[in-house]
């Protein structure tokens, strides 16, 4: 709870501020030159006057209204001058009306034209805010704020001794205080001047109703009531602090609450802790007996503050303040607590959510005040904190857990600055209970600069929280202990640092930097121990000698270095290396501190993550740009399509817009047939989209439709171009060319819905596709490109479709594959006979997938259900060998498919949200060194593929940081087909058309139409030919790499026309200079003028 005015009122910081002037409309506050006489108070309903020895003042006063003449600060005395006032020489003049601001200062200024008369000033109200709290069982792990100030460890360094300080006085001015509260019995303050009988307790002989002390305050034993009941209606001021029963929530347990997270009792089997730990406690009462709930005002905070520091209080905690006004009356308290009597008032800064450099909040923002921010658990701001650069501290101040005035050893969780001060308050007390005799400015300087920063987790308030949130460790063990930490480390192999991750079966040796906090003392004979971690990294040399570390200072293992290996079979995730550093402290002792390094373990590539945030939509992989290598085509935050090069930079002219939310993937391929492919979008409202690789627009489609499943793309026609099909929310199927004419026959009208995608095969073997697709009136499609359906279909379903149907071949027949919202998987004949169904027991949450995984001649297809079970059925029905595999954690994504190690067998590829890449070998086993940690939230599919050329293939995976590139290190196999969602970048979901969108037949048909012959002569010196037949006219890239994927030269010829050509290489790369003698491949990769593309690699050897 912070406060915010003068004359204080408590309100709760989820309630709306009451409307409110911020000073005393029918008061002002004046002084008495220090050489004048004090003034003699009257009476006018005794003695007729106000001022007995001013005649002039007394006249003026009478004439401006004023009904009362009081000292403003009962506890000063004419000791208390500074900067040329006295402070007992000010008083109050109460006026019989109210008045605005301007009246008021008009009254200051006729004040001020009597020759004793100094200075005159508004009174301004303070009041204390509070935030709602919880009520919570005692229990020192429900203080979670010890943990963040590091209290605990600050209580450890007093050893086998008492932590804290009896001798610690702190000031606590506020609305009272319930000494018979249980945990709060024993932490009063006995005034030694009014213990007659010096027995340190309070009897009847000590009630002798006299000012034993002389300090003008009557048996003050523990503090004092400044306002009684209500002083304003009679009622005295009296020595009782307690105040009536307040009740949970109320602001009368206000002061209470500050208390008991100051100096509760602690370590006494009740309730809390407190962060002093034993310190006392010396009160002042500042609240009215009635003022029950908020808001309520403190009156006259700056008297307690004044007492408080006359009576010794080391500290002074002011959970309360204002805004609206300036006093410098009020500043001059603050500096003679401060200077005078070296009190340090703590102050909270404010609960307005507002800047205090522009709207200044006072006792926190004067100079000598430490003003005090609340944070939340996490170190960010608290939303109702006051900030600025005139905050000199932050603490924790949510959820504070302390003591209340309610029913008996009652206990409660607060937020506010008001609980973000006293934490503040306490960490000083025990600060000084370590240095008793250190001065008020050493020990505020101390805590200040030892604060944790937090201004990383808090960018848009960076300089205005203060020097940081408290750690009284850091502010005790500065003092006399080194703060050793590791600033650095580094992987060295074989003298070079490795910047990416490491790897399994990785031998490195380690070099850590040890930095010495330069506000900390030196450390001797520094040593770092690594130490194994079982089933993940061993070490073989595990000690290193850093030396002597100065404070300041930064020293290394340079000399002595530590070797760590990684075992063959840890997976790819951090593994956090324990580190211990010892040493010797200045003063001869042992020091030892527990700390970690973190190794990563990784696949991904240099550049990666890279593409922006949010990649939720299946990813596209495919050379748009020509030049030898595929690009990461992707949907990023769903409004924006991005292409990623292989190192992570973004391709010039991307990202692109989609025009509104997208969640189709998008379709890479040449569908306007001007011999380069296309990047075709459709968003949700049915905008479409066509961009070339510049990122340039070529066309735009508004369809008008809701588009929620995959669009799909194939030649419908028999034309050059393809058309783009896709079902809508309407209970439509449309068929769009790339000039944004419809197909013929289309659109297509259905009964139901069409959720998911479209699947496209061949069914009538007229060399043209048909359309396979479920409508939610739990029917299965297939219509022929003319609108017609085929025989046996519509097939009625007991359950609608769920996800795009997906599309292979049992020998020679073609089988539908798909799922229904009562959790069967289906297997469909292309007559529509229904050959089998497969129980899942529960929901499809991705796509389907088809691949001849175990390479036994028939398809497999495979099933991300949402218990986190992967399932592999065979054409057959029947459930793999090692299926369905339990990964147990939430999945999306549709699996993907590779030989990843050229065995022959397929190897399964999905992520999960929680950031693991499963890959699944063909026995339904995990693959060596899996599954990944990338350590991302991933909900985009993935895709396989070698993007660089190196037979090495590559999964390019979604996640809410963009895209992640695992790069597999073994040599990849030649027969993968199901290889990105959907089954290719056309998005046919049909197996036979693989990767590339074209038909296996087609493929086979296109490589037997071009052939590439081995170079001769092989080997060769210095030149050797390359030669190459193509039947139909094409454009031809040959490249030519050495034996670790560099490129040395590249050759492109366009328009060449069919029969055979040559290339003679004379053993130099593309800048002339002959390259030495060893292995080398060439790639022949050809592309014809629709787009359709096949390549060929072959090995040479130049020998010389």
């Amino acid at each position: 709870m912070s406060l915010i005015r003068s004359g204080f009122l408590v309100l709760i910081s989820f309630c709306t501020l009451l409307s409110q002037t911020s000073y005393y409309p029918n008061q002002i506050l004046f002084d008495i030159r220090p050489q004048a006489s004090a003034l003699q108070i009257g009476s006018l309903s005794k003695d007729g006057v106000l001022v007995k020895n001013n005649q002039a003042l007394n006249n003026l006063l009478k004439a401006i209204g004023a009904v009362k003449v009081e000292r403003w600060l009962t506890s000063a005395d004419e000791t208390d001058v500074i900067d040329g006032v006295d402070l007992s020489k000010i008083y109050r003049v109460r006026l019989s009306n109210s008045y605005k601001p301007e009246e008021l200062n008009d009254f200051i200024h006729q004040l001020k034209q009597i020759s004793d008369v100094q200075f005159g000033s508004l009174e301004y109200k303070h009041m204390v805010t509070a935030a709602r709290y919880i009520p919570n069982d005692p229990d020192l792990s429900r203080q979670w704020y010890m943990d963040k100030i590091m209290a605990p460890e600050a209580w450890a360094l007093w050893g086998d001794s008492i932590p804290g300080s009896r001798e610690i006085l702190v000031g606590v001015v506020d609305s009272g205080f319930d000494y018979l509260h249980p945990d709060l019995q024993d932490v009063l303050y006995v005034n030694p001047g009014e213990d007659v009988d010096g027995d340190g307790q309070i009897t009847a002989v000590d009630s002798n109703n006299v000012d034993d002390d002389g300090n003008g305050y009557v048996d003050d034993f523990h503090g004092w009531d400044f306002v009684g009941a209500n002083k304003d209606i009679g009622q005295q001021p009296d020595n009782d602090v307690r105040p009536p029963q307040a009740g949970e929530g109320a602001g009368l347990s206000h002061g209470t609450h500050v208390a008991g997270v100051i100096a509760a009792q602690t370590d006494n089997n009740i309730g809390m802790s407190s962060i002093s730990y034993r310190a006392k406690i010396l009160v002042t009462k500042h609240a009215y007996d009635n003022a029950l709930q908020y808001p309520f005002y403190i009156i006259d905070g700056y008297s307690g503050i004044l007492y408080c520091a006359k009576m010794g209080a080391d500290v002074i905690n002011c959970s309360w303040g204002g805004t609206g006004g300036y006093s410098f009356y009020e500043k001059y308290v603050i500096k003679q607590a401060s200077t005078t009597y070296g009190s340090i008032v703590v102050c909270a800064a404010g609960n307005d959510a507002s800047n205090n450099d522009n709207k200044p909040h006072y006792p926190s923002d004067f100079e000598q005040s430490i003003a005090v921010a609340a944070l939340s658990s996490g170190d960010e701001r608290a939303s109702f904190s006051n900030y600025g650069e005139v905050i000199d501290i932050s603490a924790p101040g949510v959820g504070v857990y302390s003591t209340i005035h309610a029913n008996a050893g009652s206990y409660a969780s607060w937020s506010g600055t008001s609980m973000a001060s006293p934490v503040v308050a306490g960490s000083f007390a025990l600060l000084k209970a370590w240095y008793p005799d250190s001065s008020r400015d050493w020990l505020v300087d101390r805590l200040l600069s030892t604060a944790d920063d937090i201004d990383n987790r808090n960018a848009s308030y960076a300089g205005k929280l203060g020097s940081g949130r408290v750690n009284v460790y850091n502010a005790i063990a500065s003092g006399f202990l080194p703060d050793l930490r590791i600033k650095d480390y580094v992987f060295i192999n074989e003298g070079t640092e490795i910047s990416s991750g490491l790897k399994p079966g990785d031998t490195v040796d380690v070099r850590v930097q040890i930095e010495n906090n330069p506000l900390w003392r030196s450390a001797r004979e520094v040593t770092v121990t690594l130490h194994a971690v079982e089933g993940k990294a061993g070490l073989i040399d595990s000690i290193a000698v850093i030396g002597d570390v100065a404070s300041g200072d930064t020293l290394s293992n340079l000399s002595d270095e530590i070797s760590l290996f990684i075992l063959e079979d840890a997976v790819y995730e951090p593994i956090r290396i324990p580190v211990t550093v010892t040493a010797v402290t200045e003063d001869g002792a042992p020091y030892q501190k527990e700390q970690e390094i973190k190794v990563q373990l990784s696949l991904e590539a240099d550049g990666f993550p890279a593409g922006g945030e949010n990649i939720n939509v299946p990813i596209a992989l495919e050379d748009i740009t020509d030049d030898g290598q595929k690009e990461i085509i992707a949907i990023e935050d769903n409004y924006y399509c991005t292409v990623i090069e292989t190192d992570g930079s973004v391709l010039s002219g991307f990202p692109v817009s989609t025009g509104g939310y997208t969640t189709a993937p998008p379709i890479v391929a040449d569908v306007d047939a001007d011999g380069q492919p296309e990047i075709v979008i459709m968003d949700r409202s049915g905008l479409l989209r066509i961009f070339d690789s510049s990122g340039n627009m070529e066309k735009e489609i508004d369809t008008d439709e809701r588009v929620y499943g995959n669009i799909a793309a194939a030649n419908l026609d028999n034309d050059d171009d393809l058309e783009i099909i896709f079902g809508t929310m309407g209970r439509e199927v449309h068929v769009i060319k790339p000039d944004s004419t419809g197909l013929a026959g289309f659109p297509y009208s259905v009964g139901g819905t069409i959720r998911y995608g479209i699947a496209l095969a061949d069914f009538t073997g007229d060399g043209i596709v048909e359309l396979v697709f479920g409508s939610s009136d739990k029917k299965l499609h297939v219509i022929t490109a003319q609108g017609d359906s085929v025989p046996g279909f519509p097939l009625d379903l007991p359950s609608r479709t769920i996800q795009t149907p997906v599309i292979g071949t049992t020998g020679e027949e073609l089988q539908i594959y798909f799922v229904t919202n009562d959790d069967t998987l289906y297997q469909v004949s292309a007559t529509g006979t229904v050959n089998w169904k497969y129980g899942l027991n529960t929901s499809v949450n991705a796509p389907l997938a088809l691949e001849d995984v175990d390479n036994d001649g028939s398809l497999d297809v495979a099933v991300v259900c949402s218990d986190g079970t992967i399932h592999l059925v065979n054409s057959d029905g029947q459930a793999k060998n090692g299926f369905p595999y339990p990964v147990n954690e939430p999945i999306s994504t549709s699996p993907v498919f590779a030989d990843l190690n050229n065995d022959g067998l397929m190897e399964i590829a999905l992520s999960s949200q929680t950031g693991y890449l499963y890959v699944l070998k063909a026995e339904g086993m995990m693959y060596p060194n899996f599954p990944a940690l990338l350590d991302d939230q991933l909900n985009g599919s993935s895709a396989i593929n070698d993007l660089d050329d190196d037979d090495r293939l590559e999964i390019a995976t979604g996640g809410s940081n963009g895209v992640h590139l695992s790069k597999f290190t073994d040599t990849q196999g030649s027969n993968s087909y199901w290889m990105t969602a959907y089954g290719n970048n056309a998005r046919t979901s049909n197996y036979s058309d693989g990767v590339t969108g074209l038909q296996r037949g087609e493929r086979e048909k296109i490589a037997s139409e071009f052939e590439v012959y081995q170079n001769y002569p092989n080997p060769f010196n210095p030149q050797t030919t390359i030669e190459y037949r193509i039947a139909r006219p094409a454009d031809v890239r040959l490249d030519i790499f050495n034996i670790v994927g560099e490129r040395i030269v590249s050759v492109m010829e366009t328009g060449l026309q069919p029969g055979r050509h040559a290339y003679v290489w004379n053993g130099a790369n593309s800048n002339g200079r002959p390259v030495s003698s060893g292995l080398y491949v060439y790639k022949i990769s050809i592309r014809m003028k629709n787009g359709q593309s096949f390549s060929t690699v072959k090995k040479m050897l130049l020998l010389k």
